[in-house]
């Protein structure tokens, strides 16, 4: 489930935020008060020096083998899908209560046999 969010994040355009009073500096790029500066969920999530050079493909695994303190830094990156802060998602728990639902519901049963 993580991996398909990261993949194929439920908004794909920007998230903007207003840089603070008093300025910030992004990338050494300073950025006067006011500025509205985006975030493009789908290119985070397939940056190679955040999820590695197979960034492009859908790798489950990865959440599996990774350390813990990387697994937790993973999962700060994906919790941005859905906003952070007074900019959450008001569904994200609903969302992801669906997704888990989901592979429960279609998983076919092993041996599945037709009547008659």
């Amino acid at each position: 489930m993580r991996e398909g969010l990261r993949l194929w994040p439920p908004g794909n355009g920007l998230v903007y935020k207003l840089v603070p009073p008093g300025g910030d500096t992004l990338a050494g790029v300073a950025l006067p008060a006011g500025t509205p500066a985006g975030q493009n969920m789908y290119g985070i999530a397939r940056l190679p020096s955040l999820w590695g050079p197979d960034a492009e493909s859908f790798v489950p695994e990865r959440w599996l083998r990774a350390p813990p303190a990387r697994a937790a830094e993973m999962q700060a990156v994906l919790d941005l899908v859905f906003g952070h802060g007074k900019f959450a998602c008001l569904g994200r728990t609903i969302a992801l209560m669906e997704l888990d639902k989901v592979f429960v519901e279609v998983r076919a049963p092993l041996t599945t046999r037709c009547p008659g």
